[in-house]
């Protein structure tokens, strides 16, 4: 037993795999709506990647909708890998910077909350919605960084008003 081992316990493995899933989620969301809220040298890889991924031929023979699909969807997986890599191992200090913590305000949140749907485009349950919160909270403190109280209660507000929306449209 050692203290690093001891931290790296403090949560169950699949609590660290599911926040760091959506803090990738999250961070992507940034890279594409708020690039200047990341680190430089971040979006400057994001963006060779971008430029450079290639393809598997086999989206070739679907329509131009669907390959679009695809490609996009390659394209996020991709992303996802260079941020999970940024991000590194679940219970252990991030290897590397991502987000600026000072540019990034609770409506950016409130922004990604209201964007996040179930594949047929309906409202997620409204507990869904606090797992997010937590992923962000986690991001947080991964980095030692603090959320000042102001824009911690703002960004409660925002979910308690997300939670209601998503229980009134579940009520129809």
């Amino acid at each position: 037993m050692n203290l690093q081992s001891v931290k790296s316990k403090t949560k169950a493995k699949s609590t660290f795999y599911k926040h760091g899933l959506e803090n990738e989620r999250q961070l992507l969301y940034q890279y594409n709506r708020y690039p200047d809220t990341l680190d430089p040298q971040l979006v400057l890889d994001l963006d060779v990647m971008k430029a450079t991924t290639s393809y598997p031929r086999r989206y070739d023979k679907h329509s131009d909708e669907k390959k679009a699909a695809l490609k996009a969807g390659h394209l996020s997986n991709k992303m996802r890998e260079k941020l999970k890599e940024c991000l590194g191992p679940g219970g252990h200090p991030p290897p590397r910077k991502t987000l600026i913590f000072s540019k990034f305000t609770p409506d950016m949140f409130g922004e990604y909350l209201c964007d996040k749907r179930k594949k047929d485009g309906s409202l997620m349950k409204p507990g869904s919605y606090k797992g997010y919160r937590s992923g962000l909270s986690y991001l947080f403190k991964r980095y030692k960084e603090k959320m000042n109280e102001e824009a911690f209660d703002e960004v409660s507000e925002i979910l308690q008003g997300v939670k209601r929306t998503a229980n009134e449209a579940r009520a129809v």
